[in-house]
């Protein structure tokens, strides 16, 4: 080995090893920084779309509310009025109304204090008793949002919304849900 070789062999071989060191180093550091900032663009992603989904389901409970204070829907529990096959003809084109001008609904329906289907867009619906659902359950205590769920009579996705339809004097008259 001349000179010459014996002096750049260290040299290249110091050089290279601090090469594959700081090689090693900045390699993973780098993967680490891009895990944390992909970890923070989920975090960021996961509280937008929950902040979007609380407001959906806000506007939801808030339409479901309005729907319930409903003169129209109020109208048709009172069947002692001589107006009342009048009030419930009106009631139930409203639901078709409702369902026709929003399509994000499948069906709305009214359900009296004992659970039973009185008024529905489906009209094949009609006298189904609806008492053990949650929609009813719950729906009496104030405005509810069922969790998700498979309909097997639309086929769908869904989840329904539902409202206690109240009356000042005589308390809740019923319920009306929207899926």
């Amino acid at each position: 080995m001349n000179i010459r070789t014996k002096i750049i062999l260290p040299i290249v071989l110091v050089a290279a090893i601090v090469l594959s060191v700081a090689s090693f180093y900045s390699y993973f550091y780098n993967v680490e920084s891009l895990v944390e900032a992909v970890a923070e663009h989920l975090d960021t992603t996961v509280s937008s779309r929950a902040h979007h989904i609380d407001t959906f389901l806000g506007d939801q409970k808030t339409k479901i509310e309005l729907m319930a204070s409903s003169a129209i829907f109020k109208k048709i529990f009172n069947d002692s009025s001589s107006d009342y096959e009048v009030n419930f003809e009106n009631a139930c084109k409203r639901v078709d109304k409702i369902v026709e001008l929003d399509e994000t609904i499948y069906e709305l329906f009214i359900l009296n204090k004992k659970g039973k289907i009185i008024c529905s867009s489906s009209k094949e619906n009609i006298g189904l008793d609806k008492s053990d659902d949650d929609y009813f359950t719950e729906g009496l205590k104030g405005a509810y949002i069922k969790d998700a769920y498979y309909s097997e009579t639309t086929e769908k996705k869904s989840f329904a919304v539902s409202a206690p339809i109240m009356c000042e004097t005589s308390g809740c008259l019923g319920v009306v849900v929207v899926v």
